[in-house]
């Protein structure tokens, strides 16, 4: 059975953290050790992604960025969904994302704050 993941990655980067305009959500099947990549554009939203997780229901991946916000992408379309806070950013970029049983996020920015946002 295929398994969902979110990547982003460029032709010349393979290490984290990364910058691109095109996140790359896939699926990997293990049985078969095939990955398979799909593009999402972005518009001219440019990020670097530190973190990610995936919701339970492999429908939903949320990215944190370097310049403290978060993306949100939809997996069951490749669609690029939103992205926010609207108006404070985490100082310092996010270092780590997770997502709570009731659907909220979790995260730990580089100032040391940890912050829970609701869905």
């Amino acid at each position: 059975m295929p398994t969902k993941f979110a990547s982003s990655t460029t032709p010349h980067q393979s290490a984290s953290p990364f910058t691109t305009t095109v996140s790359e959500p896939g699926t990997v099947t293990l049985s078969k050790k095939k990955v398979q990549y799909t593009e999402i554009l972005m518009n001219q939203i440019k990020r670097v992604f530190t973190c990610c997780v995936i919701d339970p229901t492999d429908s939903y991946a949320y990215l944190g960025t370097k310049t403290g916000d978060i993306v949100e992408i939809s997996l069951a379309n490749n669609l690029f969904k939103r992205i926010g806070p609207n108006k404070k950013l985490f100082s310092q970029g996010i270092n780590c994302i997770n997502l709570l049983s009731n659907g909220d996020l979790l995260l730990g920015a580089g100032d040391g704050t940890l912050a829970k946002v609701g869905s």
